[in-house]
């Protein structure tokens, strides 16, 4: 094996934080001769090679010395409350472009992939520091810090049933895969889901989101108090489920209703979209997906490279008691788009989950439009079909007020609304907007 060289920095007094990368560090005192040294930094076969008056060259086995100094982080790590039922690994060492060494907690499972929950960084210099990781917003916080703004996972636990319990660090990973819940917690976007009486409430720690926004977006609107209720549901919900659809970080709540039914709603865009508004409209219940008793959260696109299996995206699943499953499609392409009026602008939303915003800005005045719709490619006019249904989303079941249909087209930056059976598009002409 190949061996490297190490060095003792003379001014460390916590040795086990040591990083090991190829290369000379100063002697460490009087004390660099004596075994005590490799047997703290974990060295279990360190070889002399010189003895200069600056520094101390010692010859070890790489993935020796790095296992030892990676096993003490992994037991430090393991001793956080939060972590104590987790597996932790590390994920990356230190290089010429990273100071630190990074792991992941993570949830032990049978399936193809771990389910990451927590991330951490150790720091060796100028001291050893462990500090909680979010790759979302790639930022770090102290453990003090992470346990003020996240909040105590434990305290959580005490006080709920872990059946009815759903915790999420991050939204793409470290939530239960399979079942369905009461209450789901999102560390990371600052958001607690509850079921209480049938209707879904948000609860919003406004600080920490504004505090910390998402990818650094820009909220749709300031916030005017932190309890929302999702609106739009047609039945009584029994339970949610949360977990991401795609590659990126995209949280779809899924809320079972009474019946059996599915209604979704996107947490990002309910917070982060360009229509100036919150969007707490939940989607119309999911087309041929009924008798849901509960979720489960897997890979989709699944495909085999050299004997092992790997997935395109994770995707949602909704089971029927038989085991049957469906999986819980989004609109994959959410656009909004803006035109210019004699009076104003009038901008137009279509978001992952079967939503549509209407907005009219004319004369200062505001007219908004909200509702569900659905969409089919026309290969007759090669054009989008999106059939929509506009709803009273100032009354409780916000019923249905308007329907009506228009196709749209691309060209470029450019798209057109044509053909609409609504005034609110100015009937039959073609209406050009640009993409925001």
């Amino acid at each position: 094996m190949k061996p490297f060289t190490i060095t003792l920095l003379a001014t460390i007094s916590f040795l086990p934080c040591l990083c090991f990368t190829e290369g000379i560090l100063p002697k460490y005192g009087n004390m660099a001769h004596e075994s005590p040294i490799s047997e703290n930094i974990g060295i279990e076969s360190a070889t002399l090679i010189s003895d200069k008056t600056d520094s101390l060259q010692l010859s070890s086995p790489k993935n020796d010395s790095t296992t030892a100094i990676c096993r003490k982080m992994i037991k430090d790590i393991k001793k956080l409350p939060e972590v104590k039922d987790l597996e932790v690994d590390c994920e990356n060492l230190p290089s010429e472009n990273q100071s630190y060494y990074t792991f992941h907690a993570y949830i032990p499972t049978n399936e193809e992939f771990t389910i990451t929950k927590y991330r951490f960084k150790v720091y060796t210099e100028p001291r050893y520091e462990i500090k909680f990781y979010s790759s979302e917003s790639d930022k770090e916080f102290s453990i003090e810090e992470w346990r003020k703004v996240y909040g105590d996972l434990e305290g959580h636990l005490k006080k709920a049933n872990r059946k009815d319990l759903q915790i999420g660090n991050n939204s793409d990973t470290g939530l239960p895969r399979h079942g369905l819940f009461m209450t789901y917690v999102n560390y990371l976007f600052g958001i607690t889901a509850k079921v209480k009486k049938g209707e879904v409430i948000l609860e919003m720690d406004t600080t920490f989101i504004q505090d910390h926004p998402v990818w650094e977006q820009t909220l749709a609107e300031p916030f005017t108090r932190n309890t929302y209720k999702v609106k739009g549901l047609r039945k009584k919900c029994k339970g949610i489920f949360t977990a991401d659809i795609g590659q990126d970080t995209a949280p779809i709540l899924c809320m079972l209703l009474e019946d059996g039914r599915v209604q979704i709603l996107y947490l990002m865009h309910a917070l982060y979209n360009e229509t100036g508004h919150f969007d707490f409209l939940c989607s119309a219940p999911l087309p041929r997906i009924k008798n849901i008793t509960c979720f489960k959260a897997g890979g989709i696109g699944a495909y085999e490279e050299k004997g092992e299996i790997y997935y395109d995206a994770m995707g949602i699943y909704a089971l029927e008691k038989s085991g049957k499953h469906h999986e819980v499609d989004i609109y994959t392409d959410p656009i909004t788009f803006t035109r210019k009026t004699d009076k104003g602008t009038e901008t137009v939303c279509l978001s992952y989950d079967y939503k549509i915003l209407l907005v009219k800005l004319e004369n200062g005045n505001e007219q908004n439009e909200e509702g569900w719709f659905t969409c089919h490619y026309d290969e007759n006019k090669q054009m989008t079909a999106i059939e929509y249904q506009f709803l009273d989303t100032h009354k409780d079941n916000c019923p249905v007020k308007s329907r009506g249909k228009f196709y749209l087209s691309q060209e470029g930056d450019t798209w057109k609304i044509i053909h609409s059976s609504d005034d609110f598009f100015n009937g039959k002409n073609p209406n050009e907007y640009k993409r925001l």
